[in-house]
């Protein structure tokens, strides 16, 4: 049996330009960014815009990401996708 593929290593396949790896990368990280805004934010609509609004950032600027850190909230290490540089 195998395991399921790391976020990291789908993220640099779709920094690749792997459609598919990049649709699975948004649909992991969907559920979790939308929990975390919700509980920051007490409010479906703002939580949904602040969702959408996060995942595009994630997904234009995932090329920046150095891979240093993980890219899953609650995860050991940074939550951000954004370059220490």
């Amino acid at each position: 049996m195998t395991q399921p593929e790391a976020l990291e290593d789908v993220a640099r396949r779709a920094v690749d330009g792997d459609r598919d790896a990049l649709d699975s990368l948004v649909r992991d990280l969907q559920g979790d960014v939308y929990g975390l805004a919700l509980r920051m934010l007490w409010n479906r609509e703002d939580a949904e815009d602040a969702t959408q609004e996060i995942l595009v950032r994630v997904v234009t600027r995932l090329a920046q990401f150095d891979f240093r850190s993980r890219l899953k909230p609650g995860s050991t290490g940074s939550p951000s996708t954004t370059s220490s540089t």
